[in-house]
């Protein structure tokens, strides 16, 4: 009997319930198995398509949360389904290895052999595909698997195109994909499970049905939505529940036999457009070498209207990057701006600008970083000066002024007592410029807060768990451990609650804090991901944090937020933002013993407070604040350039 596994590809919408929904319904419809895909688009893309392509760039929104897999895999099999997952780079394998009951390398990752070893190695099933590959390639793939320990290998023929004519689909490839593993492979490895299949595009009962009693397909895969409201489902090529099931009943659907096509194992010409796309053997990203040379020159977004400007992110953990990213897709996306990244040497850092598509490079002082920038603005296809941001933790009077030297003109990000600077910044709570300083601009308005979480406040997926859930995250660097401190009060006072608490993979010894925290408080969910935060604080009924760029983050989506601060400075802001009752203040770490902290919670967490917070912190935040900035930097730029000599 044929398997069935239905693709759902992105059209989970990155919400659990509505996987598990679909998980439910493949059931429901005759399915043998269920496979997501998991990919960061960072490891997709390459850097070239990304720094000029928005609409790639926004294909993060479809990524799966890596914190869903185990989920995911217990729900599938609940329900007599096996469970698989597409990984598209190598270090996904060996996240998705202890979760799946197969895995399967997409069309367009083919000609990376690297994975396909990877893959193969683990020992599990493999199923790939063959759209737009040549025999060759099918051939080398096939090999590959081979010689790194596959022992179950399904060759699914496709056609990479959404969706697919009836009559392009040259089912007999089937066929012949038999053919050459029978023929060619099977005699030297007895002890493999050979499979062929079809991986539809067509949407097409006829196709299925031909494929299968025809062709003899041992497997067949099909996208899979709810109801069209998932991601994909728009381009046409995916199945919903009710149409999907008569054909895996058995049900006849006659169609003509023009969709056997030749049997050649060669790319079609309704392949040939996206064969290009495929990832380079060479690094395993999209598209190849050729195409990234020459495509990204053809995009709008790489012509450059506006102003040449250097950010320059110059502190620990994420915050400087996070404000810093706000700003530059403002100034990049509304006023055509050229940006440009300098950064310490850390990786968490460098992976977010390589998501969002900016250019980037590391520092080790400021005698190289004035070099670096005078060289990059010598090459300016503008002329004249170009911006400088400066968004660092120790004072930057120095730098400033040697940039200024250069003819650029300076933004200071939160340094009020800065007086170099052309134009300051101040994210900040509370703040406002002092009379007579024209060259300052900040507080509450200009928070410098990302697209990315205004998307994640206008899409919280609904959460089928009706108890309160309470996120707990102090950032990469935890510098008094106080995620152990609150995890130990709220496993006295949460017991009605959903607690998740969430440690910085990058962060020291991580990995053992979350075993231990796990151990010790088996009711949390300890979750240590590289997934983005905002995506898990959005629709959570309180944030538990130190003051830091996650709590305008949380504001703006309309999260409450509760303080417990490292830092003696940081009691005034604390205190203006418990006046707009969206905020708790549960006082400063080393003032607080671990009983006043118990005591806190429980108030905080009080039905009837949570309440109250909730109604609190709608429109304390507007999000609006890096498109406020970014007007005031294009101002200043313009007049700059037209001031006459």
């Amino acid at each position: 009997m044929a398997e069935f596994i239905a693709e759902i590809s992105s059209n989970h919408n990155g919400d659990l319930a509505r996987c598990r929904r679909l998980i439910t319904e493949a059931a429901r419809v005759g399915c043998t198995g269920v496979k997501f895909q998991l990919f960061r688009i960072d490891k997709l893309f390459a850097p070239e398509i990304l720094r000029v392509s928005r609409k790639h760039r926004e294909r993060r929104r479809w990524e799966l949360p890596l914190r869903f897999i185990p989920e995911l895999a217990n729900a599938a099999r609940d329900v007599g389904l096996k469970f698989g997952c597409t990984p598209f780079d190598l270090e996904a394998v060996d996240e998705l290895a202890p979760h799946v009951d197969f895995l399967k390398v997409a069309s367009y990752e083919l000609p990376w052999l690297d994975l396909i070893h990877a893959s193969a190695a683990t020992s599990l099933p493999l199923i790939f595909s063959t759209g737009m590959a040549d025999a060759g390639e099918a051939w080398a793939a096939v090999e590959a698997a081979l010689e790194s320990g596959c022992h179950d290998l399904t060759v699914l023929h496709c056609v990479s195109r959404y969706p697919v004519p009836e009559h392009a689909c040259n089912l007999a490839a089937i066929g012949t994909l038999r053919e050459m593993m029978v023929a060619n492979f099977a005699g030297d490895w007895p002890e493999v499970a050979f499979k062929t299949g079809w991986s539809d595009h067509s949407v097409s009962p006829g196709v299925i049905n031909r494929a299968l009693r025809h062709w003899a397909a041992d497997c067949v895969e099909f996208h899979f939505d709810l109801e069209g409201d998932g991601a994909e489902f728009a381009a046409g090529h995916c199945w919903l529940p009710d149409a999907i099931a008569p054909v895996i009943s058995g049900s006849f659907a006659p169609v003509s036999p023009e969709c056997d096509g030749t049997g050649r194992i060669a790319p079609l010409p309704e392949d040939l457009a996206e064969r290009a796309w495929r990832a380079e053997p060479r690094d395993g990203l999209r598209p190849t070498m050729a195409v990234r040379g020459d495509w990204p020159r053809t995009q709008p977004e790489s012509t450059h209207t506006g102003p040449d400007v250097f950010f320059i992110a110059a502190g620990q953990g994420l915050g400087h990057v996070a404000r810093c990213l706000a700003l530059a897709e403002a100034m990049r996306d509304r006023h055509g701006a050229d940006t440009f990244f300098f950064t310490p040497d850390q990786s968490g850092p460098l992976a977010l600008l390589a998501r969002h598509g900016f250019n980037h490079s590391t520092f080790v002082d400021d005698e190289s970083l004035v070099r670096d920038i005078s060289f990059l603005a010598s090459l300016s296809r503008l002329g004249g000066p170009a911006v400088c941001v400066v968004d660092a933790d120790t004072p930057a009077d120095g730098l400033v002024r040697r940039l200024q030297a250069d003819g650029h003109v300076v933004v200071v990000i939160d340094q009020p007592g800065c007086t170099a600077g052309d134009l300051g910044i101040i994210p900040s709570f509370g703040w406002e410029p002092p009379a007579g300083r024209d060259d300052l601009v900040g507080g509450v308005g200009y928070l410098l807060i990302r697209d990315d979480v205004i998307a994640c406040r206008d899409h919280i997926p609904a959460d089928p768990d009706p108890r309160p859930r309470v996120v707990v995250c102090f950032g990469g660097s935890d510098p008094n451990e106080l995620t152990a401190r609150v995890s130990a009060a709220l496993h006295d006072v949460a017991g009605e609650m959903r607690v998740q608490v969430v440690l910085a993979p990058t962060a020291p010894y991580s990995r053992i804090k979350a075993q231990v925290l796990a151990r010790r408080y088996p009711e949390q969910e300890v979750i240590v991901t590289g997934d983005p935060l905002e995506a898990i604080i959005a629709g959570a009924a309180v944030l538990i944090t130190a003051m830091g760029v996650a709590v305008g983050e949380a504001l703006a989506m309309n999260t409450p937020v509760a303080v417990l601060s490292n830092y003696e400075a940081d009691a005034p802001t604390v205190a203006m933002l418990a006046s707009t009752g969206a905020v708790t203040d549960l006082g400063r770490h080393d003032q607080v013993d671990q009983y006043q902290l118990v005591r806190e919670l429980t108030t905080t967490l009080a039905p009837a407070n949570l309440v109250a917070l909730r109604r609190s912190v709608t429109g304390v935040v507007d999000g609006n604040g890096a498109a406020r900035a970014a007007e005031h930097i294009a101002r200043l730029y313009s007049q700059r350039r037209t001031r006459p000599c």
